[in-house]
């Protein structure tokens, strides 16, 4: 074998989820070295104390703790309220349901929220912890993807030649600044289209679990007590390289998502009012809350609607 062969071999078969044997079993590992468990010791040779599956073993195990680790540090939260014991436990079955297949641990726990929602871990303390934990897990894998993704950093920089900028110019979108949107014209202003910025994420929580993971991050892992239930709706977005989130209403969050979809300021502030005809603000409560979400760089382009 070439040492390229060994070492393609050695990874299909200590990154198995199901295993060392089902890993030397499998196609991926027969591709690379036809042999079986019975012959296994023509590849790896045994140590005085330990056979050569056992070897491979060590391997394997070590391969997966890490993984475990580096998904902890993702979602410290479901960690903090599950016990080490429990989350490695769904840990691990989410790591054989979803195996990692990427070259940067940035994308292990993309599934994971989804992978909770699937299955509703029922060996918890109250039954409503399934959700709360799908909620913390959004959460703190939303906080992660903005962190790690495209921000507007290069465009408060003056960045024309950002990849962000320049499709929003191809597109036919100025920068939306406090300047530019005064300057608008009250004819034109419901005709606007809005372009929001590229971290920006809309979520709807049945916990507060911002709160919970901030609780957690300043008690410096002392126990803190779960949050009732409580539905929520939350802006998660980026500014300076620090995440930031805001709770809205529900009227502002129907805008949000109308505005996220395309529809024009007017035609969005319509969509919301029989959205939320119980919720809604004062016409100077709208400007104010739209001028707060233009500062914050919620939005970052505009154009009149065709």
């Amino acid at each position: 074998m070439t040492l390229h062969s060994l070492q393609s071999w050695m990874q299909a078969v200590v990154t198995h989820p199901s295993g060392i044997v089902a890993g030397i079993n499998s196609d991926a590992a027969q591709a690379w070295a036809g042999v079986s468990v019975e012959n296994i010791e023509s590849i790896i040779g045994r140590s005085q104390s330990l056979g050569s599956v056992e070897r491979l073993a060590v391997y394997g195990n070590a391969y997966f703790a890490r993984l475990l680790e580096c998904l902890g540090e993702e979602f410290p939260a479901v960690k903090q309220l599950l016990g080490e014991d429990a989350f490695n436990t769904i840990g691990f079955q989410y790591l054989q349901a979803c195996p990692s297949r990427s070259y940067t641990l940035n994308e292990l726990g993309r599934s994971f929220p989804n992978f909770l929602r699937e299955t509703r871990p029922q060996d918890v303390p109250a039954p409503s912890w399934p959700d709360l934990l799908i909620n913390l897990a959004t959460v703190e894998r939303t906080y992660s993807e903005v962190f790690d993704g495209t921000g507007i950093e290069p465009l408060d920089d003056a960045d024309a030649d950002s990849s962000t900028w320049a499709k929003l110019l191809a597109a036919g979108f100025r920068a939306l600044t406090p300047d530019e949107l005064a300057a608008i014209g009250p004819e034109d202003m419901g005709a606007i289209q809005l372009q929001a910025a590229p971290c920006l994420r809309l979520l709807t929580l049945d916990f507060p679990a911002h709160e919970f993971i901030s609780a957690l991050r300043r008690s410096e892992n002392a126990e803190v007590t779960p949050p009732p239930a409580q539905p929520t709706l939350l802006v998660v977005t980026r500014r300076d390289f620090v995440v930031r989130r805001s709770v809205v209403s529900k009227f502002e969050f129907a805008v949000l998502q109308a505005l996220l979809a395309g529809e024009s300021l007017s035609a969005a502030l319509q969509t919301a009012a029989d959205f939320a005809s119980d919720d809604l603000p004062s016409s100077t409560n709208i400007a104010a809350g739209f001028e707060g979400w233009v500062k914050a760089r919620w939005f970052i382009g505009f154009k009149l609607a065709n």
